[in-house]
């Protein structure tokens, strides 16, 4: 995945030695993206631009994405792991500080929790 002026482009591997071309993905332009496997293999992506949160997942195992939908407010860094128990935690970043939200069922999340009142270093 990456993004650049006009949104979010992804590439796939198409054998154990070849790549698809770069293609569309829709998403918010300019945006710092992340990505992360569900428990069960599906790849979830989360995009943030300043202006907006959104992600995108596989909707079952090397299927095409869900569109876009809205995951929170503003911010500047993002980034997502997985738990113990496989569930995501998504980390972010905004002037007010340092955020996070995970998964609470197969397809719903927390709201967004206050961890900081000092925005620091990008988040890694």
């Amino acid at each position: 995945f990456a993004s650049g002026p006009k949104g979010v482009y992804h590439k796939y591997q198409t054998n154990p030695t070849t790549w698809s071309d770069w293609e569309p993905a829709a998403g918010p332009a300019d945006s710092q993206l992340t990505s992360q496997p569900t428990a069960d293999g599906r790849i979830e992506v989360f995009a943030i631009n300043g202006s907006t949160a959104q992600h995108t997942w596989q909707t079952n195992l090397n299927a095409p994405y869900s569109p876009w939908d809205t995951f929170g407010g503003p911010g500047t860094e993002i980034v997502a792991t997985a738990n113990a128990d496989g569930r995501i935690e998504v980390f972010g970043t905004s002037s007010a500080g340092v955020y996070h939200k995970w998964q609470t069922g197969f397809s719903t999340w927390s709201d967004w929790t206050w961890l900081n009142t000092t925005a620091g270093p990008a988040v890694s």
